[in-house]
């Protein structure tokens, strides 16, 4: 199995500690594909690609799970989180050739993991409304 970690950067993962619960997560996850490298001799891929402000592929597919760690360890939060685009660029990374991978039946399984807060991003939950007007907090 070859994972996608698609990470949300927008604001709202400001709050509740959600980019540290999400920072955590890929290093539980990763720590699990360690010890199941180590038990079976496998050999796992990962790649990261973030949505925020911008959508980016940050890591292309790797072995090294250091450079991976160290790529979400300061991952810079802003803008709103554009999902979809995070999901498509996600879809790439996943379908793009992984060197060296080799299976028996000549099948790769891939996977996508979304890490996301789930908020509507850039604006707090409570808003008012005037007339066609709304006020809304940013949170960035």
């Amino acid at each position: 199995m070859h994972t996608v970690f698609c990470i949300d950067t927008s604001c709202s993962m400001k709050l509740n500690n959600a980019l540290i619960d999400a920072r955590t997560f890929v290093y539980d996850y990763i720590s699990a594909l360690m010890d199941d490298f180590e038990r079976k001799s496998r050999c796992y891929f990962t790649s990261l690609v973030t949505f925020g402000e911008e959508t980016k592929l940050l890591q292309q597919w790797t072995k090294d799970v250091n450079t991976l760690l160290e790529s979400i360890e300061n991952l810079p939060l802003s803008g709103h989180g554009d999902l979809a685009t995070g999901l498509e660029y996600s879809k790439n990374a996943a379908l793009s050739p992984c060197n060296y991978v080799t299976t028996t039946n000549n099948t790769l399984l891939r996977e996508i993991i979304v890490i996301t807060d789930g908020r509507a991003t850039d604006f707090d939950a409570k808003r008012k409304h005037n007339g066609n007007k709304r006020e809304v907090k940013q949170l960035c």
